[in-house]
């Protein structure tokens, strides 16, 4: 090691050591699922065939509130492909359901699509969804999710989000 420090000075090392540290940093960013489940469900939820997707901001003047489509248009979509129920339903749609899925944006952290020192922004979605059994109105599932997918635009990280509650419903049909 002396002879290595002797050969390329302590200056180069400590740059080297800094670049590591940097790449070690950015790899190991915290990432990935994370469902957090409030109120588990009683029984299956196969006994339903109808759901009403309805997805607001918590607060309304937030940017959230541009985003609640598009989350409500990727739950539909994700329910859609594990075939979880027989008959959708967005929130501008009239009719009965047999459940309602109610999801709040929490907190949105859009990323700027840039590079920062040692790595790239991540853009953020934390969300409280509430799945309501409309004959009894009872709590069928209560659920909390932070999506936050490593260097994501916000979409990619609404995407997330509405994966992981319809991987999660699909494990309880």
């Amino acid at each position: 090691m002396k002879a290595l420090l002797i050969r390329l000075g302590p200056t180069s090392l400590r740059i080297v050591t800094i670049l590591i540290a940097a790449i070690l940093g950015a790899a190991c960013g915290t990432t990935g699922p994370s469902l957090k489940v409030n109120t588990p469900p009683e029984g299956h939820l196969g006994a339903y065939k109808s759901v009403q997707i309805v997805c607001t901001a918590e607060d309304e003047k937030e940017k959230g509130k541009e985003y609640t489509g598009r989350l409500e248009s990727q739950l539909l979509v994700k329910l859609r492909e594990r075939d979880m129920f027989q008959e959708y339903k967005l929130s501008k749609d009239e009719g009965k359901t047999d459940l309602t899925l109610k999801a709040v944006i929490l907190d949105l952290k859009k990323s700027s699509g840039g590079y920062v020192p040692y790595g790239r922004t991540t853009s953020k979605v934390a969300c409280d969804v509430t799945l309501v059994d409309n004959q009894t109105n009872a709590t069928v599932v209560s659920l909390s999710v932070v999506a936050k997918p490593r260097y994501s635009n916000i979409e990619t990280a609404l995407e997330d989000a509405a994966t992981q509650i319809a991987d999660y419903l699909r494990e309880h049909k």
